[in-house]
């Protein structure tokens, strides 16, 4: 369960490895000897022994974080520029009212023209433009605070409204990164609850993802009526001399017995009934993940795995989609896969991509499109959530991804993300009306006190009064999003409960890209 410190050159036979935070790919890969292992990935397998090939500085894991620190100087400052205007406000005040008074003071007495410079500098409000942006905001982090979201600044906010385009990692952010059994072929000649409680029997002897998700398939399956020696093989599988109890027999029977990948039953030469034989091939030709249990005399079952969905996956992309966002999806994994979950989930699903082929997607898509919001949780997702002019990390995400991200999520809910676009648009509609009142409020009040037709009494009560307006405005902002955070959050679980079928898959849907990850 140890990562690997560095880059470096395998020195054991085999080992399987979890690449899964630096590359996205769902499931455990084999890497043989003389073969590359990355710093920062899972050692799944017991001791092993490798060469290194980089110091931890300049290994990939080194590269990628160099590349996070490069891409987040790409980002803008949107959220400064009423501090710009702000710094120029009161020496424009100022020009205004020694002009404006000058000029009354000499045709209308010095009297007048005081009283004009000082209706102009009181009708002036830089209040209500220096609080239009930074209230509305702090507001705002209040609230998206509850509904457990965080924003780094207001620049994020900011950006996060006016995106063109969603992108989303898959595994471990459209998905919870774990498997699960989605279909069980079982020999028709052999007694299902025997073949099931051997299966759970073997799967025991392994800590592996797979050999996890087959115990949780198998959970309430009786016992297994006999006892096995257990041998784990790396990158293979678990090898079982099994001692199975007989009543009827006077002594009890022994056998070998395997459960593991679809390769290793072919390399130790099992039988392979034609059924069986027929069946692999299938299996293999739509890219499904695959486990085989046989004994000395042919397949005993075939386990297929598909990787569990996160709730609300499926309404997120939809609403992406009617938003015009045009949503797609990164990933790591194989071809195969990807297009399986592009028919299933009705976007394009991009697959066999690196960190810098998401890197280059984000920047394609910021020059075609536009702004573009990334979603993920790996490390591999680092560099495109740096670039994007919005990241969004959920809980689950590495340490590096949501240093990345411009918006960290508190849980894994994904209606969040939709809830989080739709608040930064009535944020910057607040802020924009805030602006939009600040400047007209002025440049109408100071022509006025330029022209003399204002009172100072007035003009100061006037002042008073547009900064209350812009609070105002942006306590509502505070008032209007916590009555419809409540009520989000009553329709999404009325909306959950009406889609049962959201998280019901095919059999053939369930099949994914057999891969050699034992």
């Amino acid at each position: 369960g140890a990562r690997f410190p560095t880059d470096g050159k395998l020195v054991s036979s085999r080992v399987t490895v979890d690449q899964q935070v630096l590359t996205g790919e769902s499931w455990p890969i084999v890497i043989h000897q003389g073969e590359a292992v990355l710093g920062g990935t899972l050692n799944l397998d017991g001791d092993i022994s490798i060469e290194a090939a980089s110091t931890a500085a300049s290994g990939t894991f080194a590269r990628v974080v160099e590349v996070i620190r490069e891409a987040r100087h790409s980002k803008g400052n949107y959220q400064r520029w009423a501090d710009r205007v702000s710094a120029w406000f009161m020496p424009v005040v100022t020009l205004l009212a020694i002009g404006a008074g000058s000029f009354h003071g000499f045709y209308y007495g010095a009297d007048r023209g005081i009283m004009v410079a000082l209706s102009v500098v009181l009708i002036a409000c830089p209040c209500a433009l220096g609080l239009a942006t930074p209230l509305a905001v702090w507001v705002a982090f209040g609230v998206a605070a509850k509904k457990q979201v965080l924003f780094r600044g207001g620049e994020a906010l900011e950006r996060l409204a006016g995106i063109k385009a969603v992108r989303f990692d898959k595994t471990g952010t459209l998905t919870t990164g774990t498997a699960e059994v989605s279909h069980c072929e079982i020999d028709p000649a052999q007694d299902a609850v025997f073949v099931k409680s051997l299966a759970r029997l073997l799967a025991a002897g392994s800590s592996h993802a797979l050999s996890r998700a087959i115990q949780s398939y198998l959970q309430e399956t009786p016992a297994f009526e006999g006892s096995a020696q257990l041998k784990q093989i790396a990158g293979r599988g678990i090898e079982a001399w099994v001692v199975e109890k007989n009543p009827t027999a006077a002594s009890a029977s022994q056998y070998r017995a395997f459960l593991g990948s679809a390769d290793w039953i072919r390399e130790i030469k099992i039988p392979l009934q034609g059924i069986w034989q027929q069946r692999l091939q299938e299996v293999r030709e739509i890219e499904s993940s695959l486990t085989v249990l046989a004994d000395e005399r042919g397949i005993l079952a075939l386990f297929m795995f598909d990787e569990q969905e996160r709730p609300g996956t499926r309404d997120v992309l939809k609403w992406c989609s009617d938003e015009g966002l045009q949503p797609a999806v990164l990933t790591g994994d194989h071809s195969g896969r990807a297009a399986r979950l592009a028919r299933e989930w009705s976007v394009p699903v991009m697959g066999n991509l690196l960190p810098e082929d998401k890197l280059r997607e984000i920047r394609k898509i910021r020059t075609n499109i536009g702004p573009v919001l990334m979603i993920g949780d790996g490390i591999n997702d680092g560099p495109a959530l740096a670039l994007a002019d919005v990241g969004i990390s959920l809980r689950s995400g590495t340490d590096l991804s949501r240093e990345s991200a411009a918006v960290c999520l508190l849980n894994d809910d994904l209606t969040l993300i939709p809830w989080s676009i739709g608040f930064s648009r009535k944020v910057v509609r607040t802020i924009q009306l805030n602006l939009l009142w600040a400047f007209g409020y002025n440049a109408m009040g100071m022509l006025l006190a330029c022209t003399g037709w204002m009172n100072p009494a007035v003009a100061a009560l006037l002042m008073v009064v547009s900064s209350l307006l812009v609070i105002g405005n942006s306590l509502s902002l505070k008032q209007s999003f916590s009555s419809q955070a409540d009520e989000t959050d009553r329709t999404e679980k009325a909306s959950m409960e009406e889609i049962p079928s959201q998280e019901t898959h095919t059999e053939n849907n369930h099949l994914i890209g057999e891969r050699q990850t034992r």
